[in-house]
């Protein structure tokens, strides 16, 4: 095994047969822009710096790909799905808030039905409920929204119903802003440096990477779920400290 501690640089492709670890990984120039890990056990990169690793051509990945902290995208988010011999893309329905949603199809009896919400739905979300519901047949109805179930009153035989309820802890997140605005961004990207060089920053970004090796190394399901759960809590609070900071820099910039 051959350990480096300090940065790599090269001129040509970085091609890694082993395990496939590294740590603060700042710059792979290759002829190609291309990396390759023939690796069973998967490319595990940290930092310092939440904005090591940059990606400015295609990323392809052949198995599962784990976020455990936000996810942005400029451009669509697509289900490829295969039909008649050929690949269509579909997009995600968007909205400024994040919301999960329950779809059925149900039958009234002796005009009243009473639907009891999945465990799991309530569960995972939390807040007001919306329900939008459809008489499938000729009738009319309405619903009556209680803390686990919701009973729908009516005069038809059939219905559609739709009910949306926000994701836990997430429920006050609107309109989440970003910043990606051409040259101010440019100025952004050279001035949000001293964000990293602030001794604080440092320190709560090796802490949050502490906890995520810590995740990776526990076998124990449920110490696993319990080091998953402190690692998003932890990366929430170091998302928010780090985005005041860069908001300070962007007020400057501008």
């Amino acid at each position: 095994m051959v350990t480096f501690s300090e940065s790599i640089w090269t001129g040509g492709n970085l091609i890694d047969l082993g395990e496939g670890f590294m740590q603060n990984v700042n710059t792979i120039n290759g002829d190609t822009g291309r990396i390759d890990f023939n690796s069973i056990v998967g490319l595990d990169i940290q930092g310092t710096n939440p904005t090591d690793v940059y990606v400015t051509r295609d990323l392809v990945v052949f198995d599962d790909l784990d976020v455990l902290d936000d996810f942005y995208v400029v451009g669509t988010k697509n289900a490829v799905v295969e039909a008649n011999g050929k690949s269509y893309c579909f997009s995600a329905i968007e909205s400024p808030e994040v919301w999960f949603e329950e779809k059925l199809s149900l039958s009234l009896e002796k005009g009243i039905k009473e639907i009891i919400l999945d465990k799991r739905f309530i569960d995972c979300t939390a807040g007001e409920m919306h329900v939008i519901a459809t008489p499938t047949s000729e009738g009319t109805l309405w619903v009556e929204k209680r803390e686990l179930s919701i009973i729908v009153h009516g005069t038809c035989s059939s219905f559609d119903i739709v009910i949306s309820r926000r994701r836990k802890d997430f429920e006050n997140i609107r309109f989440d802003e970003i910043i990606y605005d051409g040259e101010l961004n440019e100025k952004f990207a050279k001035s949000k440096l001293e964000v990293y060089d602030d001794p604080s920053i440092r320190k709560i970004i090796i802490e949050k990477n502490k906890l995520f090796s810590e995740l990776e190394n526990e076998n124990d399901k449920k110490l696993k779920q319990k080091a998953r759960e402190e690692y998003i809590v932890r990366s929430k609070e170091v998302h928010s400290i780090i985005k005041a900071k860069e908001k300070e820099i962007v007020r400057r910039c501008e």
